[in-house]
């Protein structure tokens, strides 16, 4: 179906012009091709909010490794580099993936879920990127 931009009257997807006014469908994508055109387009807070719970999972997961122990391992640390850089990507992406979002009205409610988390993930990695200094230098001294 094409609707007129004129009359927003419902035509066939063959159709050249409306069958109401008389105005041209040549530039009026099918109604069909626009609702997928609009899904493709939703997926992205989704995305981004699956980016920032990954993001978050990661960095909440280092603080069970037990690297302030008086016996730390060196795999503790390896693990704990490891699931900050991926803590790191993950928030990378959830931005990247939240681009525009606020351009849309109304924003969706995953993508608003996605920004809050995206703002605790952001304090976290800070937090992460405050300690690493320190973090490098035990590891330095139990090598």
């Amino acid at each position: 179906m094409k609707i007129c931009p004129k009359c927003d009257n419902q035509n066939a997807n063959t159709a050249a012009v409306c069958k109401s006014c008389g105005a041209s469908l040549n530039d009026v994508p099918d109604l069909e091709n626009a609702v997928v055109e609009l899904e493709k387009k939703d997926r992205k807070p989704v995305l981004a909010f699956v980016f920032a719970l990954l993001s978050f999972i990661f960095a909440a997961s280092k603080e069970l490794l037990p690297i302030d122990a008086e016996e730390p391992m060196v795999s503790h640390f390896i693990l704990y580099f490891i699931a900050c850089a991926l803590s790191i990507t993950c928030l990378v992406l959830a931005f990247l993936s939240l681009r525009g979002i606020f351009s849309k009205r109304p924003i969706p409610a995953i993508g608003l879920a996605a920004v809050l988390l995206s703002i605790v993930c952001v304090v976290l990695v800070g937090l992460d990127l405050l300690s690493l200094p320190a973090t490098i230098s035990d590891f330095r001294n139990l090598l």
